[in-house]
């Protein structure tokens, strides 16, 4: 039994040395290694999101939303949520079918919203104002940041600004049906929430910022002449230098955030945990720079992130990060979508060239339509590629 004890006892030595050394070995190859985007090194990312409290135009917009059936207000503990109806519950799916069936339509021609749809927003119409010139007049929307905090830190309520955007989004196109040139104020509104998300470590806060200016370029095709100015910093936004500032993030909380977690067995795990999160974040380093160097468009034939087999924090982190990626590179096409669709309707023909290497534009007085199919990731919106009168 002895021999046996000393045996396991000698064989954890070796584990855990063997680890060590592993670890000692991943930082000295991964810790140097720059981050694509001009983000330098893993440990400068808490320096790309500086601490910032919630300003008081983000805190009287959590005001402004119950009365619409939703709320805004960030689900902290030392937060009291609102009060609100069941008017949004009742009429959410079939806002989003309205401006989903819409939005995917190839021509600018636009349906009035159904009956409920219709009533709902006539009947909010006050709220809805209010809600939205708030945001166009108050200045940045800001929620809380504290990226030391990882795991814990607060997040704003990202439901809720879906909701809100998909409410604007809906009434800029009943306004478009119309002929009423408030739908851009309403579109605006969207992207101005949306712009300081792009601002947070988060991934999925940049995922829903994504969504949003999707949505927003999607319907801008349909929407009254002449197209303002603000449209043009959707089109020339860097949001790919955002992606990977939020991905250097992700791979810093997971560097970071096993060290807060007591146990038993703290230096075992400790030694586990450097050498599987040293793997994990190395992958998205390289990945990223990958990511940031294509320029396809097409990512459909991309390679998905394989996580090692005893890596559990990679089979956690990884699997989405090509998908995310993938949306992002349609985005770039979709955007050209609209440009050449707000020229066709304005009289001018549009270039056949695109930022997508992999494809190009076929254009004609009325119409101009992509060369390949982009494949989309599941439950995302199939924007179309392509414009005819």
């Amino acid at each position: 039994m002895k021999k046996l004890f000393g045996g396991i006892a000698v064989a954890v030595v070796l584990l855990c040395g063997a680890m060590w050394v592993a670890g000692v070995a991943a930082h000295r190859a991964f810790d140097p290694r720059p981050w694509p985007a001009n983000l330098g090194l893993l440990a400068d990312a808490p320096a790309h999101f500086p601490d910032v409290e919630t300003n008081p135009a983000a805190q009287a917009l959590t005001e402004l939303t119950p009365p619409l059936g939703f709320s805004i207000t960030p689900k902290l503990p030392a937060l009291q949520q609102p009060k609100v109806g069941n008017d949004w519950e009742a009429i959410k799916e079939p806002v989003n079918k309205y401006f989903h069936d819409e939005l995917e339509r190839t021509n600018e021609q636009i349906a009035p919203p159904p009956a409920n749809v219709a009533a709902y927003l006539n009947d909010h119409r006050a709220q809805i104002d209010r809600a939205r010139d708030h945001i166009l007049n108050a200045g940045p929307i800001v929620w809380v940041t504290h990226f030391r905090m990882g795991a814990d830190a607060p997040l704003p309520n990202l439901l809720g600004q879906m909701n809100l955007s998909k409410l604007l989004a809906a009434r800029a196109l009943m306004k478009a049906n119309a002929g009423d040139a408030t739908a851009w104020d309403d579109l605006h509104a969207i992207w101005l929430l949306d712009r300081e998300l792009w601002q947070r470590p988060e991934l999925i806060s940049q995922l829903i910022a994504l969504a949003g200016a999707r949505m927003v370029n999607a319907s801008a095709a349909k929407m009254p002449l002449p197209a303002p100015q603000w449209l043009a910093e959707i089109q020339s936004f860097d949001y790919r230098q955002h992606f990977a500032a939020s991905h250097q993030a992700e791979a810093y909380f997971m560097t970071h955030e096993w060290r807060k977690e007591p146990g038993r067995f703290k230096a075992l795990q400790s030694l586990y945990f450097e050498v599987a999160a040293s793997s994990a974040a190395e992958k998205m380093r390289s990945r990223t720079k990958e990511m940031m160097e294509t320029s396809n468009c097409d990512l459909s034939a991309v390679a998905p992130m394989q996580p090692d087999s005893w890596n559990f924090l990679e089979k956690m982190a990884l699997p989405n990060f090509i998908p995310a990626w993938q949306r992002l590179y349609r985005f770039r096409a979709e955007l050209e979508a609209t440009r050449n669709a707000l020229a066709i309707r304005s009289g001018q023909r549009p270039a056949t060239a695109s930022a997508c290497a992999d494809g190009t534009w076929a254009v004609t007085a009325s119409s101009a339509v992509f060369s390949r199919e982009l494949a989309v990731p599941s439950q995302s919106v199939k924007y179309p590629l392509a414009y005819r009168r």
